[in-house]
Formats: structure tokens, C-alpha cells, sequence
């Protein structure tokens, strides 16, 4: 070195890369076939990141869900003319039981023999007049309610007339409530896309869970005494119905306001007719007790005169026909005023408020123009930015999961994304060089496989 020059020393600080280095001498040992050269092995570990087929769901939330597809529930392609169901109490011979009606709002029924007629509208369902256009009494309605699909099928017509308008319906019996109908529609939840159930308001109703696939659906009403549901399960053909994995849902249908006032009670539970025919049946009581007592009357004077004189008699006659005549004056006379009376009381009862006994019910949903108008399976999807994030992430760290392996080492075979915790490396490595690789994996690694 010359005179005025200085000399430089540099340190190095290096350190076995040992996953590395045990990586190289396994890919010697399986290119010559000497197990012996192998450095070290993985034993159990539990894998909080590894390959799709271990995936669990991602709590990651997307910025949005975006609707991509859907498909409506309905019976064929009626829009939104959907099915209408009524129950009520049927009183018959001291016998009360409940009975169904339905109809397709818009449709027309025949009635062999008779003729064909119009069923209810919407008109005269949302207007409150579904009672007084069936004859129903309201007090007797249970509940009334807005199907995609029919609750069964029957032959058997209702019929009733009224004011010059005839109106009909299918009528319903236990057997045959709750018909099942079959859609084919297929999905599967994931990270990237779910399925709601949206009613006829756009309204969510239900969320189908992660992981369940299907690729039909069965629709049916489930009719009780006091509601009326929708029920939904997702099929899938592979499988056999399981019940309490989430693919069932019972959702209640739209209620249909069904309107109470004292003149309809009045007159379809019976009551007017009952308070008319037995005012006439005092009328003629009143007539009959009229003339038996101006009979025993004639009879008195007719023994009394026989007593005394012949006048007697014809005194008595005379008194018959006056006695008679005035009970038919009389008869005539209540009549008239119990005529009055009734419209009178007719009055009143119309008169009095009405109320409505069956509420929650409105025509929204077939009139305004953002309402969806029909029950609906919604695919939504991940908007574009937040499902280009989640592929990203799922590539490089790999998919989230909670997996305990006893063998970890053919999992990490596979490569990708990984992250194991407490994984044990064996082998004739140093403790350090064992740590290492455990504390490696337990941050997360990423492997390529080269082929």
C-alpha cells in the first residue's frame, strides 16, 4: 500500500436462509431419489390462509352490492296480476268451520250450466268493497292476502250476486291448500355473489347463506288460520332435502285491508232478515190472537143471549165482525209502521262509521313505478372495484381459512398463498433454523410453483 492511501474493511452480516436452503436440498433429494438429503419436514399447523378449497366466507364487505340478474317467482307469465286468497269463518248447521276462496285477479271462471264471470279486482279489493261484492260478512273474514302462486287447485266455483254484478272465486279446501310449484333457477353464495328474496315492494325478505348452491326452487303457500306465507326452499338435485341448513324460507305474503261497517254485518250475518221476519211473525200472531179472542168473544155473547133473548145473538154476531175487523185493521196498521221502523233502523246501521279490521295492505307495489310489482330471486354481485381488490388479495395471501392439518406439507405443496400458525418443523435442521421457518410461514408467504 502506498504512503497517503487508507485501506477500507467491509463486514458482511449474512445468515442462512433456511427455507430456502432446505427447499434446494429437496429438490435435489427428490432429483436423485435420496430422502436423506432432506433438511427438514412440516408436521401439524393450522392454516389461517390457503387455497380455494379451503376457503371460508370472507369478512371483507364490498363498497356495494349491485344487483346483476334477476328472476321473478310467479306462477306463468301473469305480471302482476297474482293470485288473491280469502279465508273466513263458515257458520252452517251450528257447525262453524273456515273455508278458502282464491282467485287471479282478472280472470274469468265458467260454471257449466251457467255462464262465465268475472272474479274481484284489484279495484275492488284495495276500495274495500271485497265483502259486500262476495257477501260476505266482514266480521266473518279472517284474513286476505296477495299471492305469486296459487295456494291449489279445485273445480269447485263461488259464486254470489248482488246490485246486478255476479262475482266468483275457486273455493279452497284444507286438502288442497299449500300446492308446491318448481323454478328452475340455480346460484351459489360466495365471496363474490349472494341471492336475495326481494317482495313485490323491492323490500329484502331474505338472504340466502354462504356456500349453499342450488339450482331449483319449490314455491308454496302455507295457509294457517290467521296468515298466509310464501314458502321458499332452495333444491338442490344432487342432494336430499335437509332441513336447518338455511335454504327454507317462510316469508308472509301482502295483506289485503279488508273493511268493517255495521250495515254489511248487519245484513250479511242475517240479522235484517231475522228482525223482519220476526216482526212478522208478531204481526201475525198479534192477527191470530186478534180473532180467536173476538171468536170466544162472539161465543160469550151468543150463550148470554140464549139466556135471555134472541137479540143477544145477533148482538154478538155484530160484535164478531167488528172484533175481526179491527184485528185485520190492526195487522194492516203494524205492518205499515214496522215497515218504518225497519228503514229506520236500516238508517242508523248504514250510518254508523266504518272501520277496517284487517290493515297493513296497499296497491303501492302495483302502482308506483320503482315498486319491483312481483316476488323476486336478485342476484347480487360485488361492485367492480371491490371485487377486483378481493381477487387480488385472494392470489397473493391466498383465501381465508381456519384448517388444522396434521400434515401440512402437502398443502404447501400445492403453493399460493399461505399462512400457517404454530406450524412444527422437523427434521436435522438447528432450533433456530426450525423457528425461522415456523415464524416465515406464521407471517404469510406466497409460493410459486415452477414447473
Amino acid at each position: 500500500m502506498a504512503i497517503g492511501q487508507r485501506g477500507y474493511n467491509t463486514r458482511i452480516k449474512w445468515h442462512v436462509d433456511y427455507y430456502l436452503t432446505g427447499e434446494y436440498w429437496r429438490f435435489e433429494a427428490l432429483r436423485q431419489q435420496e430422502p436423506s438429503r432432506l433438511l427438514y419436514s412440516l408436521g401439524p399447523g393450522r392454516f389461517k390462509r390457503g387455497p380455494e378449497s379451503l376457503k371460508r366466507p370472507d369478512s371483507t364487505q364490498p363498497r356495494k352490492w349491485v344487483a346483476s340478474s334477476e328472476t321473478e317467482i310467479r306462477e306463468d307469465s301473469i305480471g302482476t296480476q297474482q293470485w288473491i286468497i280469502l279465508s273466513y269463518q263458515k257458520t252452517e248447521n251450528s257447525k262453524t268451520t273456515i273455508e278458502w276462496l282464491f282467485w287471479r285477479e282478472g280472470e274469468t271462471l265458467t260454471i257449466a250450466g251457467d255462464g262465465t264471470y268475472e272474479t274481484c279486482n284489484y279495484n275492488v279489493v284495495y276500495t274495500g268493497q271485497l265483502e259486500e261484492f262476495l257477501g260476505l260478512d266482514p266480521d266473518t273474514i279472517i284474513g286476505a292476502w296477495i299471492s305469486p302462486i296459487s295456494p291449489g287447485s279445485t273445480a269447485d266455483v263461488y259464486k254470489y250476486t248482488a246490485d246486478g254484478h255476479t262475482r266468483v272465486a275457486r273455493i279452497g279446501q284444507a286438502g288442497n291448500i299449500g300446492n308446491a310449484k318448481t323454478f328452475t333457477i340455480s346460484g351459489e353464495t360466495d365471496d363474490e355473489e349472494k341471492y336475495v328474496i326481494v317482495d313485490p315492494f323491492g323490500a329484502v325478505q331474505a338472504t340466502t347463506p354462504w356456500g349453499v348452491a342450488f339450482d331449483k326452487i319449490l314455491c308454496s303457500v302455507v295457509a294457517s288460520p290467521e296468515d298466509c306465507y310464501l314458502a321458499i326452499y332452495l333444491q338442490d338435485s344432487a342432494s336430499t332435502l335437509h332441513a336447518g341448513e338455511g335454504r327454507v324460507f317462510t316469508l308472509p305474503l301482502l295483506r289485503i285491508p279488508i273493511t268493517s261497517n255495521a250495515w254489511s254485518s248487519y245484513v250479511y250475518s242475517g240479522q235484517r232478515e231475522y228482525d223482519i221476519e220476526q216482526k212478522r211473525i208478531q204481526q201475525k200472531q198479534a192477527l191470530a190472537s186478534g180473532i180467536a179472542n173476538a171468536g170466544q168473544g162472539a161465543i160469550s155473547g151468543g150463550i148470554a143471549g140464549g139466556l135471555t133473548k134472541a137479540g143477544g145473538t145477533v148482538g154478538a154476531i155484530a160484535g164478531l165482525g167488528v172484533a175481526i175487523g179491527g184485528s185485520i185493521a190492526n195487522y194492516a196498521i203494524t205492518g205499515y209502521f214496522d215497515e218504518k221502523a225497519q228503514a229506520s233502523t236500516d238508517r242508523f246501521v248504514s250510518n254508523q262509521t266504518g272501520s277496517i279490521i284487517a290493515g297493513n295492505g296497499s296497491p303501492a307495489w302495483k302502482n308506483a313505478s320503482f315498486m319491483e310489482k312481483a316476488w323476486k330471486i336478485v342476484k347480487l354481485v360485488r361492485d367492480s372495484q371491490s371485487a377486483a381488490e378481493l381477487t387480488a388479495e385472494q392470489s397473493e395471501l391466498g383465501y381465508i381459512t381456519d384448517t388444522y392439518a396434521a400434515d401440512c406439507s402437502t398443502i404447501v405443496a400445492t403453493g399460493g398463498g399461505l399462512r400457517i400458525e404454530g406450524l412444527e418443523v422437523k427434521g436435522g435442521i438447528s432450533r433456530e433454523g426450525r423457528e425461522y421457518i415456523a415464524a416465515l410461514f406464521a407471517r404469510g408467504v406466497h409460493i410459486d410453483i415452477l414447473t
